[in-house]
């Protein structure tokens, strides 16, 4: 290895078998091929310096101060003056010179800016153990130093929040206006008959009990299923032990807030729907619809593959046992200036029939019976749900509707169903 040393104005530059190295009365410079300089400083033969005090580079590169000058303010001076400090042949503001912050050689580390005599993070950046941050948005120096975003948190604005909104639960970050969970604040469940809206546990069912046999307070009164007087003389299967091929029948829900007991055939003729198998053939006599089996939200029948439909159709309830119809259907949401409606009218209901209607925006909310609109008229009334869409929010999707019986039914006795929208 050969080394070569030149000495002139403070200045060190040394040669040798690897990186080059700047030593001057402003500290070290030391790069590895081309550098990159910092602000405030210009790149003169391959090296970083200040060319407003580096009396080598006064001005500009290769423009030397004579022996015994200072470069004050890019000119070549006999003397500092009064606000600038004599470091080597360098005159400079200690305020805010780099390699010399508060007093001589006292070099900023890279990533630091020298302001008011103090080597700081530039900007608005916090100084921490990792170097310069900004805990506006960094996940682990949120708002001060060391401090760490987690349960799904990220750091906004200086403070740990969850992103979109929510809250922070249990390691998680949780929507708190519909966790049925954390209803309104962390570890506030709801009940089983309850779902989350706006942060408040609300019934599934609403007014009446929806459904009699699936052991849900349906319309939070603390009466469940037949105890509740909305399923007064509301039937479901059941089959009768030791009646051999008339064990199919029904029980009916008394007043007593109790089933009755299983009724079942005795090999007379068979009635049409009562759920009993009077003439004990294995089976009641039924005459279903079009769209049977339609009977759950997992087996609701397309109306039609039309998207947007504008469709009637006439179903039945032709049983005591057939309690719901489901239907589903597509709608696309169109980028117009006006509000767009989905109604579904319900009418040409039976007389002594009672049918309520439901909309749910998808499959998970029909099975959690978490409607957006329903019609529930008392007795063999038109039902009609006009729902509009949500500004600003892609309303396109299959949606599902199940109508519910509450009482009456017979076989071939057909009710009218209309469907509209998005339109």
């Amino acid at each position: 290895m050969r080394w070569a040393r030149l000495l002139a104005f403070g200045l060190t530059l040394s040669f040798g078998c690897g990186d080059p190295v700047l030593e001057t009365d402003a500290g070290f410079v030391q790069f590895d091929g081309a550098p990159t300089c910092q602000p405030g400083q210009t790149l003169c033969l391959g090296l970083c310096v200040n060319t407003a005090s580096n009396a080598l580079h006064c001005g500009g590169c290769e423009r030397s101060c004579p022996a015994g000058q200072f470069c004050a303010n890019s000119e070549c001076a006999a003397s500092c003056g009064p606000t600038l400090r004599a470091c080597g042949a360098s005159c400079v503001d200690v305020s805010s010179e780099l390699e010399h912050c508060g007093q001589c050689d006292r070099r900023c580390d890279d990533g630091l800016v020298c302001s008011g005599g103090d080597c700081r993070c530039p900007g608005t950046q916090l100084r921490c153990s990792v170097g310069c941050v900004d805990e506006l948005n960094d996940p682990d120096n949120c708002g001060v130093c060391a401090r760490r975003c987690t349960g799904g948190q990220i750091c906004i604005n200086g403070s740990c929040d969850c992103e979109g909104g929510g809250i922070s639960c249990g390691g998680a970050c949780v929507d708190e206006q519909s966790d049925v969970n954390h209803c309104g604040d962390c570890m506030n469940p709801c009940e089983a008959d309850e779902f989350c809206n706006a942060g408040v546990c609300t019934c599934r069912g609403g007014e009446r009990e929806a459904d009699c046999n699936d052991g849900v307070d349906d319309d939070c009164d603390n009466l469940r299923d037949c105890e509740d007087p909305d399923c007064i003389d509301q039937t479901r299967s059941c089959v009768a032990s030791g009646s051999g091929m008339c064990s199919m029948g029904i029980q009916t829900c008394g007043a007593s807030g109790a089933w009755g007991l299983c009724e079942v055939g005795a090999g007379t003729q068979e009635i049409c729907g009562d759920g009993i198998d009077q003439d004990c053939n294995g089976s009641d006599l039924r005459t279903p619809d079009a769209w049977e089996v339609n009977d759950t939200c997992a087996s609701c029948a397309f109306v039609t593959a039309v998207v947007n439909p504008n469709i009637t159709v006439n179903p039945s309830f032709d049983s005591v046992v057939d309690d719901v119809d489901c239907f589903k259907f597509t709608v696309t949401d169109a980028a117009s200036p006006l509000r767009e409606f989905i109604e579904v009218e319900l009418s040409d209901v039976p007389p002594g029939h009672d049918y309520d209607v439901y909309l749910y925006p998808s499959l998970a909310d029909c099975e959690a019976r978490v409607p957006i609109a329903s019609s529930t008229g008392v007795g063999n009334v038109n039902e009609l749900i006009s729902w509009g869409e949500r500004f600003g929010a892609e309303d396109g999707g299959t949606y599902y509707v199940r109508v519910r019986r509450f009482e009456g039914y017979a076989c071939g006795s057909f009710y009218t169903l209309r469907f509209n929208g998005l339109r």
